[in-house]
């Protein structure tokens, strides 16, 4: 697996024991989550990719050492990741969070069950369509969960399929900052295709994640990012939030980082699903009603 992760061993003057942690993560491809821009990390939280272009997460409750899986889609590349984790964090993996039905992201849940048994819950959303297989808790829109210092807040986010949801997290050991996981709803600088979905429904969907603080950051199923970015400037070519993310995206490439991390902020400047009710595409496709603009928008990515 291609190394997309890049760990300096002397940022914060870390502990011996950080470094040794530091260098087993780095072998294994785990990053803890950061702000793209500050690069500011995260250090209860981690990424991992699998198959392609994959992601998925692990949080860390500390207060009762427990381990939240997101997006498990691979299970042997998500057991390594668990096993190395439960080890240098002393916690043990309690549940999995999953945002929709598709087997690159719940894939990994039947043999996690099998392996867990009753130790372990798999967490979805309660949605008539698309159910995610041996799921034991199913959650509602704006339901809520708590784990120690960490909430959990599940949002419905139709679109790409019927069943989709995302899941908004906030620590209380990080006052000032919250977190979205939006699976293949948002993605930095675009969103996930229609499916078994519509147009309408992803449009209002997207329009809830707009709606959440500017500062929320973002962490999306897959690594589309500089491809997103330059369908973007395709439509855009004189946006200079744009460049300037295409700027930043390269040199993360180039220095091996992952690109994960942009805020609903940012997202709003560059990301063409999210700019649907601006002036600028209005004029450029001759429409008014900003659905119509996203389906334009959606069916040229498609062919991009």
């Amino acid at each position: 697996m291609e190394n997309i992760f890049s760990l300096n061993k002397n940022e914060n003057n870390e502990t011996n024991a950080d470094f040794n942690n530091f260098e087993i993560f780095q072998k294994a491809n785990i990053d803890y989550l950061k702000n793209s821009i500050t690069n500011k990390k995260y250090n209860n939280y981690y990424i991992f990719s699998f198959y392609k272009d994959n992601y998925g997460y692990v949080l860390n409750d500390k207060k009762n050492n427990i381990l939240i899986g997101i997006d498990f889609g691979d299970f042997k590349r998500s057991k390594c990741v668990v096993d190395i984790l439960e080890k240098a964090t002393s916690s043990k993996l309690k549940y999995i969070l999953t945002t929709h039905s598709h087997s690159d992201h719940s894939g990994g849940n039947e043999d996690w069950k099998d392996l867990y048994k009753e130790d372990l819950k798999i967490i979805s959303g309660e949605t008539e369509k698309c159910k995610v297989e041996f799921t034991d808790i199913f959650l509602k829109n704006n339901e809520k969960l708590s784990f120690g210092n960490i909430n959990l807040k599940c949002i419905h986010t139709p679109g790409h399929i019927q069943s989709h949801v995302c899941y908004l997290i906030e620590d209380k050991e990080i006052n000032d900052q919250s977190f979205i996981f939006t699976g293949d709803t948002l993605f930095s600088a675009g969103c996930g295709r229609i499916f078994s979905g519509t147009y309408e429904e992803m449009f209002d969907s997207l329009n809830k994640l707009k709606c959440l603080p500017d500062k929320t950051l973002i962490f999306c199923g897959h690594e589309y990012t500089l491809k997103n970015l330059e369908f973007a400037l395709s439509l855009d070519p004189d946006n200079e939030a744009i460049l300037a993310k295409i700027d930043q995206v390269k040199k993360a490439k180039e220095d091996n980082k992952n690109t994960m991390g942009s805020s609903i902020g940012d997202e709003k400047k560059y990301n063409p699903f999210l700019r649907c009710e601006e002036k600028y595409f209005k004029e450029k496709f001759n429409l008014e009603d900003p659905v119509e603009i996203f389906k334009k928008i959606r069916t040229l990515k498609d062919k991009f």
